[in-house]
């Protein structure tokens, strides 16, 4: 792991975050030097050793005396057998992480985007549950250990355990919700471990 001192003074997307995730991370710090925020941002970090951790963070303004200075960056590590989806108020996919498309054979993670989480993702046997489930968690009644099946690649169902939990900004509006989880035989809790944060000039 870096120290404070060695990160301080990097360009945080050209050297700090992974080249594969450097276009969508630019394109929320650009905004939050617009002043606008993003939540749940999915980004891979390089580590000191060149390996990547993937990371969903919170994206805003850094603020002195009511003027934009530049962004900060909120991050909290994912594990590296944690799927998670974002979801917007209505159960669109809006976003997901790397794991997401290792485990349901996507190519991309713009083949779940867009898609109905319940209707196009969740397999038949377990939409009424998952509806149901994300229904709570949007209205702030977080769900744990909760099992999913999803359909993965050729008709295959992949199971996932985990958590459904309410998605908002910083000002408390509702987003949607956030479900990650671990397949199902796997040894992951699905909790993710806060490692800091970011902050950069305009």
């Amino acid at each position: 792991e870096r120290t404070k001192e060695e990160v301080v003074g990097m360009q945080f997307v050209e050297e700090v975050v992974c080249e594969s995730d450097r276009g969508s991370a630019q394109v929320v710090v650009a905004e939050a030097m617009e002043g606008s925020e993003t939540v749940g941002a999915f980004m891979g970090l390089v580590t000191k050793q060149g390996s990547s951790v993937e990371m969903s963070t919170d994206v805003g303004p850094r603020r002195r005396q009511g003027e934009v200075t530049g962004a900060l960056v909120l991050g909290q590590r994912m594990q590296s057998d944690v799927a998670a989806f974002k979801l917007d108020v209505e159960g669109k996919v809006v976003g997901c992480n790397k794991k997401v498309v290792e485990v349901l054979g996507l190519e991309k993670e713009e083949d779940v985007v867009g898609k109905e989480f319940v209707g196009d993702v969740v397999e038949e046997t377990g939409r009424e549950v998952a509806a149901e489930a994300i229904g709570k968690a949007v209205g702030g009644e977080a769900q744990y250990g909760s099992r999913t099946p999803l359909m993965g690649k050729d008709g295959e169902v992949v199971w996932i355990e985990g958590d459904m939990r309410q998605r908002e900004s910083p000002q408390g509006e509702v987003l949607g919700s956030l479900v990650s989880g671990s397949v199902a035989d796997g040894d992951g809790d699905g909790q993710g471990t806060f490692i800091g944060a970011f902050s950069m000039p305009q």
